[in-house]
């Protein structure tokens, strides 16, 4: 993260590169991050003698194949939902207003896939069937509360929080109290049951 905000300064505000270089950068971090990985693990495995590939990550392989394709799925309709306007619409502004409530979406995701991860760990680490599944129904309850407080942000927080254009503001406000406020609730209960069923290994229903 140090290296991409480093990178981000020097390309985007010293040499002026803007989006490309805020791309350069991110890139340029994963590289490094990678590259320090892979050199800690060949100087901590010397002397490890590995499994076979392909034992004991079928679980593992089914829970990153469901996780992949419903990424997938979640980025092909957001990409499509972007195309559609902009193909549709010759009014750039609701192109900017879709755009800035998607920000918005993505900000509270954040929040509620810190419950998600939070589930995993309190399900996996349950001592008994019984309690884990006490814990998923408090999990549960924390996300419908959460769902409702966020939603009631968004009720308060223009829209202008994110853009100084007026215009773009105020149509991004009427969709963003319709449709992204009242997606809150449903959206934190399932990231909250993403993460239990991660937490129980129920990676088929994923």
């Amino acid at each position: 993260a140090l290296i991409n905000v480093c990178l981000d300064v020097v390309l985007v505000w010293q040499l002026g590169l803007n989006p490309n270089g805020a791309a350069i950068g991110t890139a340029c971090a994963e590289w490094v991050a990678l590259l320090y990985l892979a050199l800690r693990f060949a100087k901590r495995s010397t002397g490890v003698e590995a499994l076979p590939l392909g034992k004991g990550l079928e679980t593992f392989a089914t829970a990153a194949l469901a996780t992949l394709v419903r990424t997938l799925c979640l980025q092909a309709f957001l990409a499509a939902t972007t195309a559609f306007i902009s193909v549709t619409s010759a009014d750039p502004t609701l192109l900017a207003a879709h755009l800035v409530l998607k920000q918005f979406y993505i900000i509270m995701s954040f929040v509620t896939d810190a419950l998600a991860i939070a589930a995993q760990q309190l399900v996996a680490a349950a001592p008994s069937t019984l309690e884990a599944r006490q814990r998923a129904t408090r999990l549960l309850g924390w996300g419908f509360v959460t769902g409702v407080v966020l939603a009631a942000l968004l009720y308060v927080i223009p829209p202008s929080l994110l853009t100084d254009d007026a215009r773009v503001a105020e149509e991004a406000s009427i969709e963003l109290l319709r449709i992204v406020a009242p997606l809150q609730l449903l959206s934190s209960l399932v990231f909250v049951g993403d993460g239990i069923l991660q937490g129980s290994r129920d990676f088929k229903f994923e």
